[in-house]
């Protein structure tokens, strides 16, 4: 991605500035304060809702009928949607796969998995 011009009050001087800047230029990230969004939260750790937006940003995938239990309703329910009908995004209650989690922190492990898939 090429840098950014976007900025967020609280990644002033944080070591990852520049990345930030440039993926919120990019749009693949907003704030954590919405409406105002002037805030990245850039030390909090990333929902797994978040996640699947990030991704779906940064892949511009299309929408997806795919639907878990429990994101019916869900501020990212339609980036989780498209994650899943791509076959990226698989629920955490395997052989079921119906329910996804949204709002519990994505581990490492996850995330591995998440680009895998993506990048595949």
């Amino acid at each position: 991605l090429p840098r950014g011009s976007a900025s967020f009050v609280d990644t002033k001087g944080h070591l990852f500035e520049a990345e930030i800047a440039a993926i919120a230029s990019a749009g693949i990230t907003r704030g954590t304060n919405p409406p105002r969004n002037d805030r990245f939260s850039p030390d909090a750790p990333v929902t797994r809702g978040q996640a699947a937006a990030f991704l779906n940003r940064a892949l511009k995938l299309p929408p997806g009928p795919r639907r878990f239990e429990d994101c019916r309703g869900h501020t990212f329910e339609d980036d989780i949607a498209a994650l899943a009908s791509a076959g990226i995004a698989r629920g955490v209650n395997p052989p079921a796969n119906t329910l996804f989690e949204p709002d519990r922190p994505l581990t490492r492990a996850q995330m591995a998995a998440l680009l895998h898939r993506a990048l595949a």
